[in-house]
């Protein structure tokens, strides 16, 4: 896909011909919690995107570049510039003229959203960011509230998420040409504020009338995937049954000031295990629906993108959409995920340091599907703005600690290094026990479950009398392996561990690094 950009003088590829695209990286300057220019480029290569980062490092900029990058709205170039120029972080000394978003992908030039323009409003750039306007899935958790909490004392409406989230790239044929339902009713709204002239009512009551056609035929698809995707969430006790709509209308024959569009509402109505539940959000816990918010919305992006051309990318970005869920209703999350979305580049931002961790250890870090992670923290530059700060990672743990105990130990900060390996060590361990499915002593505080604990239950892995033969050459190359990191345990469990001091040598550390590595290699294969 090349095309010249308007005044530049050479042809502008936007991404790889013939491939999906995928976010190679991400800009963003003096945008929000990012101030000033200069900060790093956020690199995907490609790849889906894990970020950890705590209340106010930056997360939630990541969220809203992407979000108003790949946007259509507002509908004017001046109202575009507003928009970025408000943005601007307020404690920058640049001035808002060098606020701006760059999103490169792969195999593609960069594409800009600047104080020269929105990518919308630049020839040869806005076909692949307007289809992934329509296409994109930007959730945070507010917008989960906007199919429960909500409405708290009233009926749930879903309408206004239909148009906005759900289904607002579904196509909606309309004088021989489909367009997409949320710039349909953008039209329809903008011809009822206007004056209801005759001809101007029959368009307005064909565009209306080609709405209600277009969601009726889409609900029994929205409603058989939101069931699909409840169960795989672990709601199975709950099912939607119908959804409810009464079709836009208007009565003409009343006054102008007091005709409206009508019939704004889709309702719906739910089940759990049997029993209709008139008003789930005050009978449901927060994990239900926050799951059910998750079932509607996931759902209609699924259904409204299941047959787009390669040139259109799939963009998922989601912000802390999992805080009203515990740890147990998260992991099936990441799955349905990966088995609903396996096309979607994904964009995953968490303030909550216990579920990143638990979501790397989850996420492949290999394949079509290969996710890739970092940290963002909140630091202060020379200057006393406060910036955030990037730290990539590796997606497994094991390496990444490995990594992060040599970089110490280069810097000569042995303790730091031996903690670091420790916990490699102890991650490796768990690792293959659970890859392996080997028994393992219980404890009934994980704390007390030791080194040695999991080493016994390797070792007596190794011999069990029915699978011996069959795992006696793994034995051969794990035993000396095992050995060596049993050697250095000293070095890597406690001595550095505590304030007594040591007399071990950097060389005994790095031995200690390099048994680990091995050892893990090892059990990678």
């Amino acid at each position: 896909m090349a095309k010249v950009l308007s005044g530049a003088g050479k042809v502008f590829v936007s991404h790889t011909p013939g491939v999906r695209p995928r976010i190679d990286r991400i800009s963003i300057q003096n945008f929000r919690a990012f101030p000033g220019t200069g900060n790093p480029e956020i690199d995907l290569n490609g790849k889906n995107l894990l970020v950890y980062g705590e209340n106010g490092a930056g997360k939630s900029s990541i969220f809203h570049a992407l979000d108003e990058f790949f946007s259509i709205d507002p509908a004017t170039i001046v109202s575009r510039k507003k928009l970025l120029e408000s943005q601007a972080n307020i404690f920058s000394p640049d001035g808002s003229e060098l606020t701006s978003v760059t999103v490169t992908f792969a195999g593609g030039d960069p594409i800009a959203w600047s104080d020269k323009g929105h990518p919308v409003d630049i020839v040869g750039v806005a076909p692949v960011v307007i289809e992934g306007a329509y296409r994109k899935a930007m959730l945070d958790y507010r917008a989960l509230l906007d199919v429960n909490y909500k409405f708290i004392g009233q009926d749930i409406n879903l309408f206004p998420a239909f148009i906005s989230v759900l289904l607002r790239d579904m196509p909606v044929p309309y004088n021989g040409t489909p367009r997409e339902l949320a710039r349909i009713w953008r039209r329809t709204k903008s011809f009822f504020d206007a004056r209801h002239t005759a001809s101007r009512r029959d368009l307005i009551d064909a565009m209306m009338a080609a709405i209600n056609a277009a969601i009726d035929l889409t609900l029994p698809a929205l409603k058989d995937a939101t069931n699909k995707f409840l169960k795989l969430l672990k709601c199975d006790d709950l099912e939607i049954v119908d959804f409810e709509f009464s079709h836009l209308g208007c009565n003409w024959t009343r006054p102008r000031a007091a005709r409206k569009i009508r019939n704004q509402k889709i309702g719906f109505m739910l089940k759990q295990r049997g029993e209709e539940i008139g008003r789930p959000h005050h009978f449901l816990n927060e994990a239900r629906l926050s799951s059910l918010a998750l079932a509607f919305y996931l759902a209609g992006r699924q259904i409204m993108t299941q047959t787009l051309q390669l040139d259109t990318p799939k963009l998922m970005v989601l912000d802390d959409v999992l805080v009203g869920l515990d740890q147990s209703n998260r992991l099936p999350v990441l799955d349905l995920l990966k088995t609903e979305f396996e096309e979607w580049q994904i964009v995953l931002l968490t303030h909550d340091r216990v579920w990143f961790e638990m979501a790397r250890a989850h996420l492949p870090e290999e394949g079509a599907q290969a996710w890739t992670t970092i940290e963002l923290f909140e630091g202060t530059d020379p200057s006393g703005v406060t910036r955030p700060v990037q730290r990539p990672h590796n997606m497994d743990q094991v390496i990444d600690n490995l990594t992060i105990a040599n970089t110490f130990l280069a810097a000569n900060h042995d303790n730091a290094a031996a903690v670091h390996t420790r916990i490699a060590f102890e991650q490796s361990l768990k690792k293959f026990c659970e890859k392996r499915s080997v028994p393992v002593a219980f404890k009934a505080n994980p704390k007390e479950l030791k080194t040695e604990d999991l080493l016994n239950a390797v070792d007596a892995w190794l011999v069990e009398p029915k699978h011996a033969a069959k795992r006696a050459a793994k034995k051969v190359v794990l035993d000396p392996l095992l050995q060596a990191a049993r050697a250095s345990q000293r070095v890597i469990l406690n001595p550095y561990s505590h304030s007594t001091p040591v007399t071990l040598a950097k060389g005994e550390v790095k031995s200690a690094i390099d048994a680990v590595q091995n050892l893990n290699a090892e059990f990678r294969k």
